[in-house]
């Protein structure tokens, strides 16, 4: 079940990064959350790993089963929160990028007016209307 929360907060930072960026702080806590589960169940059942194939082996064919079944659907997940992932990081350079080369643009509009002297003219001037 943590895996699926992992995987659907990954789907929703896409959209975040796609277009609602006032959601993403939210969303960033709660990915931490789910992350820092995570961590606790591992750390709480230390050596698992190690001791895996041995438990692997000592289980029967109907025991097995059910249990490659759900490793292998955990594998799709997994793999499915590194696609999601894989995307809000290439959006979020995406966004990255537009913004920097609109602040160039802004920059070298900037220094262009200075330049030729544009820049005072866009002050407001004073006309004296009192005769």
């Amino acid at each position: 079940a943590w895996y699926e929360r992992l995987a659907e907060l990954a789907r929703e930072q896409v959209g975040c990064i796609a277009g609602d960026a006032a959601g993403l702080a939210d969303l960033v806590e709660r990915k931490r959350a789910v992350m820092g589960e995570l961590e606790r169940l591992a750390a709480a059942a230390p050596g698992l790993r190690e001791e895996w194939e041995s438990i692997r082996g000592s289980l029967s064919r109907g025991e097995a089963e059910p249990v490659e079944a759900e490793l292998e659907s955990t594998a799709k997940v997994l793999e499915a929160v590194m696609k999601s992932e894989e995307e809000a990081r290439r959006l979020a350079e995406a966004a990255r990028g537009a913004v920097s080369e609109e602040m160039k643009a802004a920059a070298e509009g900037k220094r262009a007016a200075a330049a030729y002297g544009r820049a005072a003219e866009s002050k407001p001037r004073f006309v004296d209307r009192s005769e």
